[in-house]
Order: structure tokens, then C-alpha cells, then sequence
């Protein structure tokens, strides 16, 4: 059976992405067959991207994920 991972934070924007790129990294190195994902509980940011000026300027790729 497939595991399954959904991170969740208010926005979608910095946390929950953040933890989504790490684990997929983490997985993609142990060759872990996992669904990942990250959602948010508010929709004030939908359908923009995670990471810039509302994250604190912290994206998944600075962190090397």
C-alpha cells in the first residue's frame, strides 16, 4: 500500500510547501514510494505561488529542496 502525506498550514504559502519539498528530497534519496502534498486552511492566497515576500522571502529551492 502507497503512503500518503498531506502537510498543512493557514496559507499554503511557506510551511507546508517548505515540508513538502523536504520530504519528497527525503524520499526521492531513501527511493520511498510516498504521496506527497501541502494545503492551506485559508484561501486569500489561492492560486499563487508559495514563497516571496509573504513568506519572509523563505522558498523550498533556498533551502536546497
Amino acid at each position: 500500500m502507497t503512503q500518503s502525506v498531506r502537510f498543512v498550514c493557514l496559507g499554503n504559502t511557506c510551511r507546508s510547501p517548505l515540508a513538502e519539498a523536504a520530504l519528497r528530497q527525503e524520499c526521492a534519496l531513501s527511493e520511498l514510494s510516498v504521496i506527497i502534498d501541502s494545503a492551506g486552511t485559508g484561501d486569500w492566497h489561492v492560486e499563487q505561488p508559495p514563497g516571496g515576500a509573504r513568506a519572509g522571502g523563505r522558498r523550498p529551492e533556498w533551502h536546497g529542496y
